[in-house]
């Protein structure tokens, strides 16, 4: 009897310890992931969002321009604004624009590439014009809140300057018709002249 009793209790034990050093690793995980990004080094960042996309049906540029911090080489985190006007057909006109915050995470890099999630959440107006309509009912403002997400990657060419590209989906919460909603992707360049400014000053000053 004692010898059961004695067994059922190291059993407990030992389902206590497993759930302690999986809980320790998942702890440590999430802390690798999440919380020690937010201690590396912080740093400006700025630059262009613009994505290639569908609006209404029709092939269409979203304009973005970001600012914000980043934390070492891993995390950003980016004020947006963005902003299109653009034709729905002959007689409509159609304005969207809309604040935005960001995250880049990146989750994977190897060599001179890095894999980068991305996380974008908005609120802004869809604002139509009809010109067949009288000039009174011509104008209406839709309040939209798009959520743009997707991967993105990049290829370092030289020390500051990388290609970039990547691809989401939109959804565009608020939205009715569902019209707004669509794939994006983007191609373009980075780079760092923050980084080369400081550089320069540096050679400068030892000059």
């Amino acid at each position: 009897m004692l010898s059961r009793v004695f067994k059922g209790k190291l059993l407990i034990l030992h389902v206590f310890v497993a759930f302690l050093c999986v809980d320790a690793d998942v702890n440590a995980q999430i802390d690798s992931l999440l919380i020690a990004p937010l201690k590396e080094k912080k740093s400006l960042t700025y630059g262009l969002n613009n994505r290639r996309t569908y609006l209404l049906g029709d092939p269409s540029t979203i304009y973005g321009v970001y600012f914000g911090i980043q934390y070492g080489e891993r995390l950003k985190h980016v004020i947006t604004y963005n902003n299109n006007l653009f034709w729905a057909g002959n007689n409509e006109q159609v304005r969207v624009q809309f604040l935005g915050f960001a995250e880049e995470y990146t989750f994977y890099s190897v060599g001179r590439f890095e894999f980068v999630s991305y996380i974008h959440i908005g609120v802004g107006f869809a604002s139509y014009r009809n010109l067949t309509l009288p000039h009174e009912h011509q104008f209406y403002d839709e309040l939209i809140s798009p959520v743009e997400l997707g991967v993105h990657g990049s290829l370092r060419i030289y020390d500051r300057l990388k290609f970039k590209t990547g691809a989401g989906y939109r959804f565009v919460l608020l939205d009715k018709e569902h019209d707004l909603d669509g794939f994006y992707y983007k191609v373009g360049a980075s780079l760092a002249v923050g980084t080369i400014w400081n550089s320069f000053q540096n050679k400068k000053a030892n000059h």
